[in-house]
């Protein structure tokens, strides 16, 4: 939508004024749960996220965090999982997510934003 009086569209008239709180769009974005690590109550898994740099972060987060299913240290792995995010930004090689958002999510190095491609986003 084009303002006729300043030409400019009312997206890019509203990110310039402050104080204006843009709405959050959450997602979920792919992960590999490669392993159970640690039977503490609720299960702890090992989970593995490329970006779109091809760098592979490491999280050890709880199952029900990353996955609808009920993961024991019996069952077979690598299995799908997802880490729910924050989308920060869109650009031309991705996209830019914090997993800081909702749930405080950081990789074991302490990383918690993430360039990638965009269909790894919204994983069931």
């Amino acid at each position: 939508m084009v303002c006729p009086l300043r030409g400019q569209s009312l997206e890019s008239r509203l990110a310039a004024q402050p104080g204006v709180i843009r709405a959050l769009e959450m997602a979920r974005v792919a992960v590999a749960i490669v392993r159970y690590v640690d039977d503490h109550q609720p299960g702890f898994v090992e989970c593995e996220l490329t970006d779109i740099h091809k760098r592979r972060w490491l999280f050890v987060e709880k199952v029900p965090v990353v996955s609808d299913e009920n993961l024991l240290s019996t069952t077979s792995y690598p299995r799908e999982g997802f880490i729910a995010c924050q989308i920060l930004e869109r650009h031309a090689l991705g996209v830019r997510i914090t997993t800081a958002e909702p749930f405080g999510v950081e990789s074991v190095e302490g990383a918690s934003e993430f360039d990638v491609a965009p269909e790894a986003l919204n994983a069931q």
